[in-house]
């Protein structure tokens, strides 16, 4: 593999959350289905929530919104795609992942979910380990982002705070600036006329001071949108957090970084959301004693991030896509590949001779070189 950039081997930072478990809700027309999601899920700590109709399903939502929706396709009355739709369409469920579950496993039904607003097609039958991996990665990502969120309302809370502690004072001076224009006859050396006019520039600065850093406090909760640029090294630690969640399944995990930090024609929101994707289907899909290897190079314009999984090889190596053998994408791959192309960039999925799966993201560089915050 050629590169413009040596690797060269870099400290993993700490995940920023573990895996948790959540509530799901099963609906699918045929009890026993139902029953063995109860028991397949139940049994690894996940609270499973019954529904065996479409107008059931609604009705459990209304009482109750779950982390993850497991929705059957073939279902009498009201289908799962209508199902999802009306669940997109109501603002208290709109951000719910649906996972769908079917024995059509056709490409145009695939696309047909992911259009309905599902984030994942489940081909029925499916293995434990196949069902396990998808709602494992979709609940990650469900408390990633709720806790991304909590983050950022604490920070808005915070500074509020701040500002209130700093217009008390100001507040205070406004106050005995006025109780000293009372107190001084009017024109007697201008003194009055002065502190009046002290007093309404206080005032003005006060009231800007407020609108400024409350307009302040608002952009803050939405940084990680609009930051623009990212660099290279944010990238590396956005992959890195999912160190510790590999080990504790006892998966190795290897990461190169660039040799010199670039920046990339990104938002940072939208990255993460990516990158989180990429690395829980990772993680979620790979056994005890597995490799993941994460190597990044810049060609072509283009910061290339090769994410390889599954079945370790000797080979000391990543191989190119000329080399690979591409796979069919399955509903996940087709979000993944929105979720890059909405960020201006690629994505193929594939396998290669030594047993592993390989994903290859492609970002855009930014032209101008990065620059650091404090620079």
């Amino acid at each position: 593999m050629t590169s413009t950039d040596s690797q060269t081997e870099c400290p993993l930072p700490e995940p920023l959350v573990r895996a948790q478990r959540g509530t799901l809700l099963a609906v699918d027309d045929r009890a026993r289905n139902v029953e063995l999601l109860q028991t397949t899920l139940g049994a690894e700590g996940y609270e499973v929530i019954p529904a065996t109709s479409g107008a059931q399903a609604l009705d459990c939502v209304a009482l109750k919104v779950p982390d993850l929706i497991l929705l059957d396709v073939m279902m009498p009355e009201m289908d799962g795609f209508e199902v999802c739709r009306r669940l997109k369409s109501d603002p208290r469920t709109a951000d719910v992942a649906v996972i769908f579950l079917s024995a059509a496993g056709d490409k145009e039904s695939i696309i047909r979910g992911i259009e309905s607003g599902g984030v994942d097609y489940v081909t029925k039958p499916f293995t434990r380990a196949e069902l396990l991996a998808r709602v494992n990665t979709h609940v990650t990502l469900k408390h990633l982002l709720d806790r991304n969120r909590s983050l950022l309302q604490a920070r808005h809370r915070l500074v509020a705070e701040e500002i209130e502690d700093m217009k008390r004072p100001l507040r205070a001076i406004a106050h005995n600036l006025g109780e000293l224009a009372r107190c001084i006859p009017h024109g007697a050396n201008g003194a009055g006329r002065l502190l009046t006019e002290t007093l309404t520039l206080a005032n003005d600065a006060l009231g800007h001071l407020s609108r400024e850093l409350l307009g302040w406090g608002s952009d803050a909760s939405h940084e990680s949108s609009t930051e623009f640029p990212v660099s290279s090294a944010q990238l590396v630690e956005l992959i890195g957090k999912w160190y510790l969640s590999a080990r504790r399944r006892r998966i190795e995990f290897k990461m190169g970084r660039l040799g010199k930090d670039v920046s990339i024609a990104c938002h940072l929101s939208p990255l993460t959301y990516l990158v989180d994707l990429l690395m829980a289907s990772a993680v979620n899909t790979s056994n005890s004693g597995d490799v993941i290897e994460v190597r990044l190079h810049v060609a072509k314009g283009k910061v290339v991030v090769s994410i390889a999984h599954s079945t370790p090889v000797h080979e000391d190596r990543t191989y190119e896509e000329g080399e690979m053998g591409w796979l069919e994408p399955s509903a996940l791959d087709l979000q993944l590949t929105q979720e890059t192309e909405r960020l201006g960039g690629s994505l193929r999925l594939g396998t290669h001779p030594g047993g592993r799966k390989q994903m290859i993201l492609a970002l855009p560089l930014h032209e101008q070189p990065f620059l650091p915050s404090n620079a």
